[in-house]
């Protein structure tokens, strides 16, 4: 059947993967997201075909903060990181991550150059995916801003399989166009940032002492990049 100019297909979990595939290498994936699959159609199909699932209503999600990417000397948590909602997203750890999943994940941002000195994670931070959460984030006129998707993402190790438990959040409001936008992403990202900092948790607590450990491994030099032979 022939559609009328403008209509958009109706979104399917393939139609989700497949806009969410070439996330790598674009940074305007908010952007697009909104614009191929309005009023959050992609939160009901899992955006990658090894998801276990979409995030549901009861997960959470933690954000890792590693210094001096996320936090500077003095535990100052920067805007910086929560500022990408509104580009290609801010990466986050589902609740139902495995402990492996999570080494993974976590390991890959903890590389270093031989002449800078080791990354250290120096907090944690969860907030709710659901309505009580960050889906329950609304403008001035009552609608969600925040898409919550099961984004999976690649290792640093291209032959690994992509982690699974990983997910996203992004930005779908204003609109491109708008007055002030920028100032406008840029306060809903401020909120986005109080709603993680509020609810700090013990880095000690999480996943065993994994994050104590894999800063133990960071210290001793284990994540420091090997010097690439063509420059």
């Amino acid at each position: 059947m022939n559609m009328p100019p403008n209509d958009k297909p109706e979104s399917t979990a393939e139609s989700c993967q497949a806009t969410f595939a070439g996330a790598d290498e674009d940074q305007g994936l908010a952007d697009k997201i909104d614009r191929e699959h309005p009023n959050l159609a992609c939160e009901a199909f899992p955006v990658s075909p090894i998801s276990p699932g979409p995030v549901s209503e009861d997960e959470t999600l933690l954000r890792v903060m590693v210094s001096p990417r996320d936090v500077d000397d003095a535990g100052f948590v920067h805007e910086t990181p929560f500022r990408k909602i509104a580009k290609n997203g801010l990466s986050v750890i589902r609740s139902i991550a495995a402990r492996h999943e999570v080494e993974a994940l976590v390991s890959d941002g903890m590389y270093s150059k031989v002449s800078d000195p080791p990354k250290q994670i120096r907090a944690a931070y969860e907030a709710k995916a659901g309505s009580d959460g960050l889906r329950g984030l609304v403008d001035s006129t009552g609608e969600r801003v925040l898409g919550v998707y099961d984004q999976t993402v690649p290792q640093s190790d291209k032959s690994a399989p992509h982690i699974p438990t990983h997910a996203g959040i992004f930005l779908r409001l204003p609109a491109p166009g708008t007055a002030g936008r920028k100032l406008i992403q840029k306060d809903f990202a401020g909120q986005v940032r109080e709603m993680f900092l509020s609810s700090p948790k013990e880095l000690a607590s999480l996943h065993d002492g994994l994050f104590i450990e894999i800063n133990s491994r960071s210290a001793e030099g284990q994540f420091v990049k090997a010097p690439d032979a063509n420059k």
